[in-house]
């Protein structure tokens, strides 16, 4: 099947010229791809579906990452005999060994690769410096959460087939970016294969053309655009600098939601049902309310694994001691996006706006409640731009190179210099007009659910239309270029 792949996609470079886009390319090696994974999936029996789906997991993974799937075989087969330790003994300290060792395994080599240019841990000559294997975070996010479960007692059996626990820490529609799994949601679908289904193929069909059109009509034409904006933070003027700070949350969802919901529609074609990754995230009216929604497998891992126990640690100072818990989370998570400045502050801001939040709320409640405001929808609109302006504010450390380009871009905000050559264009209007679509969607899907209804229509015409109209954007629409996904770098 590789071979078929590698010759088909040999054909439509060839043809490029013909196609006239990059990008149609990429949609085409995509949907053929998971075309003949989901076909022989369903053709094989159930019992050699979780060897089938293996195998195409780590070949995947090794287009992708060559021979750095050794660390993802590595941390597979230590994670799977530490689990079965944990759950094979009631002793207290054989449990906490297995689960220390996890733990420093895990996150040790996760932390030297990461953070082995920007601290400069190791005296090596740079031509021994590692690169980040892509997806590395998630699926030892995924195995590690697998031991805690089984120390913690919330999974109450370890896995004893080695290629369903295999499968779960490689499954291909989620290494590279999450969403980031649970054992216990994943490993009961491995070893009990759904049968062949007209609702999941649609669902399939669905999440992935939909992904398909966030990522190519608006993400990469956006990219392609506005990424000069980042590069040149010393040269543009103050209108540029609020264009682009503006902008980039917008690039930054379409893109990580984008790639998601191809993951989840690509699961769906094979049977499996994964949870969703974000729920409309700039409708929140608060940062905490904004982390619910964003990025949702990554907030309940750092939930489960990280504010739950330091929460019960700090539960004598009570509300200080949730907002203290509260704040080193996002800490960690500006730190597990970079060991930079940049990523720390990031990270910092969010834990500050989370903490205060916090602390405030109980006032905000009265406050609001004795003037009247919890219902009044001007209030709610500006506590919504309120938190897309913090966010956006915090994401131009989450983008630019180095802090002295965030320092830039912060100053042209206020005082920019004459500007770089930039003009709006076809691609500029059609993520324009894409966005614009994307938002009134979420919008009627969270105040007016009952609306009239398109993607979830009664009717399996005026769905396999829209699903029509949206590939169709996406060809005549879509960026020259598929652009990598921004997660793939964490």
């Amino acid at each position: 099947m590789y071979l078929a792949l590698a010759t088909i996609t040999e054909l439509l470079q060839q043809m490029a010229p013909a196609i006239g886009s990059g990008s149609v390319i990429a949609v085409a090696v995509i949907c053929i791809f998971l075309l003949l994974v989901s076909t022989l999936y369903y053709i094989f029996p159930a019992k050699a579906r979780g060897v089938f789906l293996l195998i195409i997991s780590y070949l995947f993974y090794c287009i992708e990452a060559q021979t750095f799937a050794l660390f993802l075989l590595l941390s597979t087969i230590l994670t799977f005999y530490l689990g079965k330790c944990i759950a094979g003994t009631e002793s207290k300290s054989k449990r906490r060994w297995a689960l220390y060792t996890t733990l420093a395994l895990n996150f040790g080599l996760l932390f030297l690769l990461k953070f082995q240019t920007n601290f400069q841990l190791i005296s090596f000559p740079r031509m021994y410096l590692i690169a980040l294997p892509v997806g590395m975070s998630f699926y030892m996010f995924r195995a590690t959460g697998y031991v805690m479960d089984l120390y913690n007692k919330t999974l109450l059996k370890s896995e004893d087939n080695f290629v369903s626990y295999a499968l779960f820490v490689s499954f291909f529609p989620a290494i590279l970016a999450g969403p980031i799994q649970k054992a216990s949601d994943l490993i009961p679908q491995i070893n009990n294969p759904a049968k062949f289904s007209q609702k999941s193929i649609e669902l399939g069909i669905r999440g992935i053309v939909t992904g398909l059109f966030l990522k190519l009509v608006i993400a990469d034409n956006l990219s392609v655009n506005f990424a000069p904006f980042d590069l040149f933070s010393s040269e543009i003027s103050t209108g540029q600098a609020w264009l682009a700070t503006l902008i980039y949350p917008i690039r930054l969802y379409t893109d990580f939601l984008g790639y998601s919901l191809i993951a989840i529609g690509a699961a769906n074609l094979l049977g499996f049902n994964i949870e969703d990754n974000f729920d409309k995230p700039f409708l929140a009216e608060n940062i905490p309310t904004f982390w619910r929604k964003w990025h949702i497998s990554l907030t309940n891992w750092m939930n489960d694994y990280v504010f739950s126990p330091l929460s019960i640690l700090l539960r004598g100072w009570n509300i200080w001691g949730i907002a203290i818990a509260s704040g080193f989370i996002f800490i960690l998570v500006g730190i597990w996006h970079g060991g930079t400045a940049n990523y720390i502050i990031f990270g910092g801001i969010h834990a500050l706006a989370v903490s205060i939040s916090i602390l405030c709320q109980k006032s905000r409640k009265r406050f609001e409640k004795k003037h009247g405001l919890k219902e009044n929808k001007i209030y709610c609109l500006l506590r919504m731009l309120a938190t897309y302006l913090i966010v956006s504010f915090s994401f131009i450390f989450f983008r630019s190179i180095d802090l002295s380009s965030s320092l830039q871009t912060i100053q042209a905000l206020f005082g920019g210099a004459s500007g770089i050559p930039w003009e709006w264009n076809r691609q500029v209007t059609a993520a324009a007009l894409a966005t614009a679509i994307l938002f009134i969607y979420e919008i009627k899907d969270t105040y007016f659910p009952n609306s009239v209804k398109l993607l979830n229509s009664d009717k399996i015409y005026i769905r396999i239309i829209v699903y029509c109209m949206l590939f169709a954007a996406t060809i005549l629409w879509g960026s020259d270029r598929f652009l990598d996904f921004i997660y793939f770098k964490f």
